[in-house]
């Protein structure tokens, strides 16, 4: 019987448990610097070549392709304007 591949329990694991942490209060990181957003899409990265076991030359989108992983950049932005949109319904924005 098989459980499901490596892949797939890596990404298991990321989605639901370590993603989330990096992502902790992303939306604040909209108008961070290149460089500190660039910190935090290497986490990723780094994760997506534990769970695709891609070497270091591999493309990151091919990696996200294959993984099925939004970038963290993509991501950040539709949250931040999730934020405005609810705080826009609020009524007192």
């Amino acid at each position: 019987m098989k459980w499901g591949t490596t892949q797939d329990l890596f990404c298991t694991t990321y989605k639901p448990y370590i993603r989330p942490a990096i992502e902790y209060g992303s939306e604040l990181l909209v108008t961070a610097s290149e460089t500190v957003q660039n910190k935090i899409e290497t986490v990723q990265n780094n994760a997506l070549r534990i769970i695709t076991g891609g070497a270091l030359s591999t493309p990151i989108q091919v990696m996200q392709l294959q993984a099925n992983i939004e970038p963290l950049t993509f991501r950040r932005k539709m949250g931040a304007l999730k934020l405005i949109e609810r705080l826009m319904r609020h009524g007192d924005f």
